[in-house]
């Protein structure tokens, strides 16, 4: 049975079977999920490593530092290969990506393209006498990207929500930027509010869409 501590900080290096948010080592994490020899993890092994190097400026192949069995360093390596093979496929680009590779025999580079070769005609590849099915590290891995370009998207959108609420409250009083939202959501205002919406948020609202005040206000920022 594996570790459900292992398993929680697995999640959080982007193969989520729990979510957790408690600090951990990386490179013993790492470490942990090969020596676990659990084909569920290793098959999310592509993962864990691609937030470690993205997240963490992790070089993965430290983790053998935490690996005492010569039998777990040599398993580390051999899916160090099988990672840097599914990068090549997914055209993922990195520090790792560039200086590891420099570090391999021309053996292992072959070995490394044959991988990727098998990855991308979906067969199956093996590393320390288990068999990886190529449709399931490809199937992580594109997960894995989905939920990257998510979270990037959500990123982008929550900084431009605050932008733009610090860009109305330098111009829009509390109440000003109130009914500044009301107006624009079409929602029902009272008669002061509609009147004292005209007489002032109105007027700011015109400035600002104005193209001349635009050019303006670039000018005087150059």
């Amino acid at each position: 049975m594996t570790d459900k501590k292992l398993l929680e900080k697995v999640s959080k290096l982007g193969f989520p079977m729990l979510e957790v948010e408690e600090t951990f080592d990386v490179k013993k994490t790492l470490a942990e999920v090969v020596g676990t020899h659990d084909m569920r993890l290793w098959e999310g092994f592509p993962v864990l490593v691609g937030t470690a190097v993205e997240k963490y400026q992790l070089k993965p192949e430290e983790a053998v530092s935490y690996l005492k069995n010569e039998n777990d360093r040599k398993a580390l390596h051999q899916l160090l290969l099988l990672v840097l093979a599914l990068f090549k496929l997914f055209s993922v680009e990195n520090v790792w990506t560039k200086l590891w590779p420099k570090q391999l025999s021309e053996r292992e580079a072959r070995l490394v393209d044959k991988m990727r070769s098998q990855l991308a005609n979906d067969q199956s590849v093996k590393v320390d006498d288990k068999v990886f099915s190529a449709e399931r590290l490809k199937m992580n891995f594109e997960n894995y990207f989905k939920r990257r370009a998510v979270a990037s998207k959500e990123t982008l959108l929550k900084t431009k929500e605050l932008f733009l609420e610090y860009a109305l409250s330098q111009v829009f009083s509390p109440k000003q930027k109130e009914l500044f939202y009301k107006k624009l959501n079409n929602e029902k205002m009272t008669k002061t509010e509609r009147e004292y919406y005209s007489r002032a948020v109105k007027r700011k609202a015109q400035a600002l869409a104005s193209d001349e005040l635009h050019e303006l206000a670039r000018k005087t920022l150059e």
